[in-house]
């Protein structure tokens, strides 16, 4: 439910749902989820010293510790610390595989202009739509030769899904990114951030919003995107810089 109530962008109603989880007797994750809430609107110091205290027990299970170092590489990430993010997502690999850590590492290597690393990153990673979505992008920006193939097979992959009601809906945010860094159609990809924004608001989201609002130049569009990320109180350096 915290989880839920996050991506919705409803934080207030996510510590509640986090004190919750502690009260069950889940404290390490109880406290977690609390400091991810913390991150997302802006009291990034406390977070940071509250994973710091989380990860300094020698006795984490391997999952647990991924997940964790997954949460501080966002929360670097989003607080503009490219250097910091790198080492914990790398932390988080070293561990074992971790396909949502690679996908997120993927999103970051993109950002920080080293798509070929992104690539290499995914290569082993099972072809879901979110990955393949990832070395389309890359591999247009890395001119690689597999990325013609990617490109086409994610169009074939849109297709389809749009066959099905409401499928721009519940997944916007892909083929926003799929308009803006594959297609350069900027207009389609805030058409499509718009709504999904209207379902899901996680920091992604909102930066996704962002991204094609500055790409279209549309004032209308940066203003809402300005107004979103400040009705949420997301603190998110990555969406600052945009404006």
């Amino acid at each position: 439910l915290a989880t839920v109530l996050r991506v919705q962008g409803r934080y207030a109603e996510s510590d509640d749902a986090c004190h919750r989880v502690g009260v069950a007797g889940a404290q390490l994750h109880a406290s977690a989820c609390l400091a991810e809430n913390a991150a997302l609107h802006g009291d990034v110091g406390s977070a940071r010293k509250t994973f710091e205290s989380l990860l300094a027990d020698p006795r984490l299970p391997a999952a647990t510790r991924g997940w964790l170092l997954t949460s501080v590489a966002e929360l670097e990430e989003r607080d503009g610390h490219a250097v910091a993010a790198d080492v914990a997502f790398r932390g988080v690999l070293q561990l074992g595989p971790d396909s949502y850590a690679a996908v997120d590492y993927a999103d970051f290597l993109v950002s920080q202009h080293r798509p070929a690393e992104a690539l290499k990153v995914l290569e082993d990673e099972t072809r879901t739509d979110a990955v393949l979505l990832r070395l389309a992008i890359a591999g247009t920006r890395a001119g690689a030769p597999t990325a013609a193939r990617d490109v086409a097979e994610m169009r074939d992959r849109i297709e389809l899904a749009n066959l099905r009601p409401d499928a721009q809906k519940f997944h916007g945010r892909e083929q926003a990114m799929f308009a803006l860094f594959v297609e350069h159609d900027p207009a389609r990809a805030l058409q499509l951030a718009r709504g999904d924004v209207e379902h899901q608001r996680e920091a992604l989201d909102v930066l996704v919003l962002a991204q094609a609002a500055k790409a279209s130049a549309e004032p209308q569009a940066i203003e809402q995107a300005r107004r979103l990320q400040a009705s949420l109180g997301l603190h998110d350096r990555r969406i600052d810089a945009l404006f």
